[in-house]
């Protein structure tokens, strides 16, 4: 095969990493994946200047898999892994509904839609969350992530623990400006808790129940919030109204 194109555009081509693949197969029970292909190679020849030069192009992949009955945000939470997304299946209810990559029934072929959480968010740089010292008393206000507002979100740290553990506060609704939280279980906030042994879980209402999908809303305050080994990061955090629907938490 004969191609005329420019070294540009050739590169462009050899390097980019940004292919998806979807296969929908009509199998009832077809379990939702993904996984990477085995290498494909294919030699070409491209005239980029003279003389013709002949290239040898290895293409990889991550495939995602559906069936009929996958519901159309876990089909975009397999799709999602191929940006990088971990799964999210914690404890409890398993983050269930409140981020594209918790815990889903394969077959329910309904039309739920969830976005992707903060955490995730900020691994692919779509949100850059404000950071505030979790010290003795303090308080912040937590809105929406949105184009407008992408520090809407708060992270709480302590000196102690760096940036190896945090607790990262998200505002979130199902009846606001975004179309893909329509089913988000709740108006309120959620506390993910970030720790390097596992994946982050939500510290759910009204216990801190890890990967809990209750929502802690306005007029709530939460037992004492703990780090991983059991020490405590904060007596309680209480939770109020802020300003533009934000949520005001004290601590």
């Amino acid at each position: 095969m004969f191609i005329g194109i420019d070294g540009d555009v050739f590169d462009l081509l050899v390097s980019s990493d940004e292919l998806v693949v979807l296969v929908v197969e009509n199998i009832r029970k077809r379990f939702p994946a993904n996984r990477p292909n085995e290498p494909v190679y294919a030699t070409t020849e491209y005239f980029i200047g003279q003389p013709l030069s002949q290239v040898t192009v290895a293409l990889e992949v991550r495939i995602a898999f559906a069936g009929p009955f996958t519901p159309f945000y876990q089909v975009a939470h397999e799709v999602a892994h191929s940006l990088g997304t971990v799964d999210m299946y914690n404890p409890g209810s398993m983050n269930y509904l409140l981020t594209l990559m918790g815990a889903y029934p394969f077959y329910a072929n309904d039309q739920a839609t969830v976005h992707l959480d903060a955490w995730h968010k900020l691994q692919l740089g779509w949100c850059e969350p404000r950071q505030v010292e979790l010290t003795a008393h303090g308080s912040a206000d937590v809105a929406e992530i949105s184009a407008q507002r992408p520090d809407g979100a708060v992270i709480l740290w302590h000196p102690s623990r760096g940036a190896s553990e945090y607790f990262l506060l998200e505002r979130r609704r199902a009846n606001g400006p975004r179309r893909y939280d329509r089913s988000f279980p709740g108006d309120g906030l959620l506390i993910w808790h970030i720790d390097p042994a596992r994946t982050p879980m939500n510290r759910g209402a009204p216990n801190l129940d890890p990967g809990s999908s209750g929502v802690w809303q306005a007029g709530s305050h939460t037992p004492p919030l703990s780090w991983s080994d059991g020490t405590v990061a904060a007596s309680r955090l209480t939770f109020g109204a802020g300003p533009d629907a934000s949520v005001r938490v004290t601590w």
